[in-house]
């Protein structure tokens, strides 16, 4: 779908991702899925060769020089083979990279990006905190002026790359007494400076990406490693957010691509009452279910591109459309690819696609599944980010509501910043209710 609008150039750098996936070693996925490899260097280092990092940055530095509709067109090819070489592939060379290149200096152009580009540096994005992850003006991360520079204090965690990269992109506080969107600078740290790595996470699933948490203590950064300005991280940080979001999406639907090509094939295979499954309309109906959402999907991703190269579209209103686009992740591609194999779509069963123009596939329906499930978990920015600022503030949230023939037991929920919500049926939630829904929002502790 979709090829017959593209340019031949937009084609042949579509194969070109092609034959890169085509490359990635099997023993590669399986090792990253178990984490016997945390930091898949040689796929970067490969990437870097074949000149596929850093699609929309300029030639002079390294990459294509080209637009968001060739960088979608690599970044879904890209996921095919897997979702954590994906995320890796597009933290450093598009959201990295894009910021240095719209907010830093030409020392930093020089000395970070093209090195990133070539494969021979690895960059990670430290925004997520232990009490902070979509309330970016929640951060507790601080950076205190010293001489030249700023010596910064603080914590990240869930960070991609987090155990292989060499610089970190780093917002800090630098003025508490500003408002939010005043108060923030975006830094990059290197992380001979002195920022630790201190463990890795146990993901459910996208594995082998080096998910870590970073510890900063006291550490040096030259005002020069300083982007934008001065407490203009905000400024940044909304221009990062559509890579982030757009190359998040774009490569989904490449990772969900072969739940729905190993779940066709199964179903010309598999079958029951002595005709294939896919004969039995419960089954092939819900196949062609599933091949609507993706195109659709994919349509809105592809619109979206081209309304960002345009240069005409509203920099908010591209925001809210890539902050809708992921939902096809949980919204029945790599479910509907698992029910269809049945009891097969619950073991880990490794088989290659069919079509010879598609890479191979090394994890089994069920993991495809697992990844986008996983991802779709720790990345709870997309539910706060589909709500107006102004519904959090007026309306309740409902906890659980729990029927039993004859009598309906309802507890409410409350406003966000622990404003209670009366209930119509019940007082207001005790000191044990209160504390349990505040849990919900809350699910770790600053330690753990």
């Amino acid at each position: 779908m979709f090829d017959f609008i593209h340019t031949d150039a937009q084609r042949a750098l579509s194969n070109e991702a092609r034959i890169f996936t085509k490359w990635v070693p099997k023993q590669m996925i399986l090792d990253m899925d178990t984490e016997k490899i945390q930091f898949p260097h040689a796929y970067l280092q490969e990437a870097g060769r074949r000149n596929l990092l850093g699609i929309r940055i300029p030639k002079r530095y390294g990459g294509r020089g080209l637009g968001w509709v060739e960088d979608t067109i690599v970044a879904e090819e890209i996921g095919v083979a897997s979702y954590s070489l994906a995320c890796l592939w597009g933290v450093g060379a598009d959201i990295v990279a894009e910021a240095i290149r719209e907010f830093g200096g030409e020392k930093l152009k020089q000395e970070i990006v093209v090195p990133l580009l070539q494969g021979k540096l690895y960059a990670a994005e430290g925004l997520t905190e232990p009490r902070s992850g979509s309330d970016f003006f929640g951060a507790t991360t601080k950076a205190v002026r010293d001489g030249n520079g700023f010596r910064i204090t603080g914590q990240k965690r869930f960070i991609v790359g987090g155990e292989g990269a060499d610089y970190f992109l780093i917002y800090a506080k630098t003025d508490d007494k500003a408002p939010g969107h005043k108060s923030i600078t975006t830094f990059l740290v290197p992380r001979d400076a002195g920022v630790k790595s201190e463990y890795l996470y146990g993901l459910m699933g996208v594995r082998g990406g080096g998910a870590a948490r970073l510890s900063l203590k006291d550490v040096y950064v030259p005002e020069e490693y300083v982007l934008n300005e001065v407490n203009g991280g905000f400024a940044v940080f909304m221009k990062m957010m559509i890579p982030e979001r757009l190359g998040t999406a774009a490569m989904t639907i490449g990772s969900v691509r072969p739940a729905l090509e190993i779940a066709t094939r199964y179903s010309s295979r598999r079958k029951a009452f002595g005709i294939t499954i896919n004969n039995f309309h419960a089954v092939s109906f819900k196949i062609a279910d599933s091949v609507m959402l993706l195109d659709a999907a994919r349509s809105l991703v592809y619109t979206t591109a081209l309304a960002i190269d345009s240069g005409k579209a509203n920099p908010r209103r591209i925001r809210r459309m890539v902050s809708g686009i992921q939902d096809v992740r949980h919204r029945g591609l790599p479910g509907g690819g698992q029910q269809r194999h049945a009891g097969h779509g619950r073991h880990r069963l490794y088989e290659r696609l069919p079509h010879r123009t598609h890479p191979p596939r090394y994890l089994s329906v069920h993991d495809l599944g697992r990844d986008q499930r996983d991802h779709a978990v720790h990345h709870p920015a997309r539910m706060v980010q589909g709500i107006r600022a102004g519904d959090l503030e007026n309306r309740p949230t409902r906890l659980r509501t729990r029927c039993i023939p004859g009598r309906c037991q309802r507890r409410e929920g409350f406003r966000i910043r622990d404003k209670l919500v009366p209930s119509p049926r019940r007082p207001l939630l005790n000191d044990q209710g209160m504390t349990e829904a505040r849990n919900l929002f809350l699910p770790f502790s600053a330690n753990a």
